[in-house]
């Protein structure tokens, strides 16, 4: 496995992050340094870091000659595992297409794509656009009045609060069941035979949570 460090310093003003991982993990963390820190730890994988216009660009791909790995043992197969500490009002945008991707504790804009596998959100308070093919998104922490949006095409949506969130919530699963914790006002809740929609108003509404599964469950829980 190679093992590399990267250290980038932000400009004064607007700063963002764009993450590219075709497979592997990835884990993004807040800090207090202006700063931003890349562990990179790979096999058979492509790193590029590059920073352009205040915007932190960390592409990782396999390498060429490496495409087909399905012959070789699961020990010696390409893989990539990255820990990104960057500064908390950095906006991410982040793209996975196999492997899971944390984010944890930004104040910024934040949206995700991964193609497969689990997406954990934890203790944003700007506004978060999550989307999966195949897996879950699930979000632990309080969630601002701001406009939120997560999407599963297959898997779930699981968003765990700690306190009622101000929004209008829109909730749906197409082939699936639907579950919210907390008093929904107005609510207007519509069952089918296989799927299910809830929409109404939590708190006083400033804000908006739009939450879609095509097959999967959607919960909102309490904590």
């Amino acid at each position: 496995m190679d093992r590399q460090k990267f250290s980038e310093q932000f400009q004064p003003g607007p700063r963002a992050v764009d993450v590219y991982v075709e497979l592997g993990n990835v884990e993004l963390r807040s800090h207090e340094s202006d700063a931003a820190a890349v562990e990179v730890t790979s096999r058979h994988m492509d790193v590029h870091v590059q920073m352009k216009e205040n915007t932190l660009y960390i592409h990782v791909e396999q390498r060429k000659g490496w495409r087909d790995a399905s012959g070789l043992s699961k020990a010696k197969q390409p893989k990539a595992e990255l820990l990104i500490e960057l500064p908390a009002d950095c906006q991410v945008h982040a793209k996975s297409v196999c492997g899971q991707l944390i984010i944890d504790d930004f104040d910024a804009p934040i949206s995700t794509h991964v193609i497969t596998g689990n997406t954990y959100l934890k203790d944003c308070d700007g506004p978060l656009d999550a989307k999966a093919v195949t897996g879950a998104i699930r979000y632990q922490g309080c969630l601002a009045p701001q406009n939120h949006q997560f999407h599963v095409t297959t898997g779930a949506v699981e968003l765990a609060l700690a306190k009622l969130p101000d929004a209008r919530l829109d909730m749906a699963a197409g082939v699936g069941s639907i579950h919210c914790e907390y008093p929904v006002a107005n609510a207007s809740r519509s069952r089918y035979v296989t799927g299910d929609k809830l929409k109404g108003l939590l708190g006083s509404g400033d804000g908006r949570i739009k939450a879609r599964t095509i097959t999967g469950s959607v919960r909102l829980t309490a904590i």
